[in-house]
């Protein structure tokens, strides 16, 4: 990314790959990826005073915008098998 300093824009490919890294699917015309953390948060009061906070992550939600999506990649993220 030189040239453009350290903030990346645009989206120029989204591939989706299983968890094994065995299977790899292109999506054509990757529009939009976003992530978001769902944390959960825990406080620690004592002595008249809050003595610690805990926060970590429970799940990240996820969204994606592709035009038009192939079978396979459908399967793949879906946990199935596309078959003729």
């Amino acid at each position: 990314m030189s040239g453009y300093g350290d903030k990346p824009f645009g989206i120029r490919d989204i591939k989706l790959t299983n968890l094994a890294g065995d299977s790899q699917v292109d999506l054509p015309v990757g529009m939009k990826l976003a992530f978001k953390e769902r944390l959960v948060t825990a406080e620690l009061h004592g002595d008249d005073s809050l003595q610690s906070v805990q926060s970590s992550t429970d799940a990240v939600e996820w969204e994606l915008e592709a035009g038009g999506i192939p079978l396979e990649a459908y399967a793949l993220m879906t946990g199935r098998t596309a078959v003729e």
